[in-house]
């Protein structure tokens, strides 16, 4: 019993240790952050992080009918998707949709593979979005 104590002491002790945070603040800088979020808290989210780039993987049409003010359009669709997303500076923080959170949410997968860092995915999309009221723009 007495060695099951110290044994859990010393474990405990090296757990606290390794817990430590150890990594530099280039690190932490380029570290991936992957959020998702509801269409009901998105609108904050979208306020709150003003300089994040709300993009949408929507086709044209779709975008065109309506979309969330000052997002960008490119096509999950679209023959050179994957080279329109590997324009795109990687570095930014983007918040994806498309209509109902399947097409955005592949996109994601992609971004993660191509090296973007920081994505927050809006869960169900715009169907979503305009579920809850929030506001939509058309061209």
């Amino acid at each position: 019993m007495k060695y099951d104590f110290i044994l859990a002491t010393l474990l405990l002790s090296g757990c606290s240790a390794v817990s430590g945070n150890n990594v530099s603040d280039e690190q932490e800088e380029t570290a991936s952050i992957y959020n998702h979020i509801d269409a009901a808290n998105a609108q904050d989210f979208i306020i709150a992080h003003p300089d994040a780039i709300i993009l949408d993987v929507r086709t044209a049409k779709e975008y065109k009918e309506a979309h969330i003010k000052n997002a960008i359009n490119v096509d999950y669709h679209a023959s050179d998707f994957r080279r329109m997303l590997n324009k795109l500076d990687k570095g930014k923080h983007y918040i994806i949709h498309c209509k109902s959170g399947f097409r955005s949410g592949k996109s994601l997968d992609i971004m993660k593979r191509l090296g973007f860092v920081h994505i927050t995915h809006i869960d169900d999309g715009f169907d979503a979005w305009q579920a809850a009221g929030l506001p939509i723009v058309s061209d």
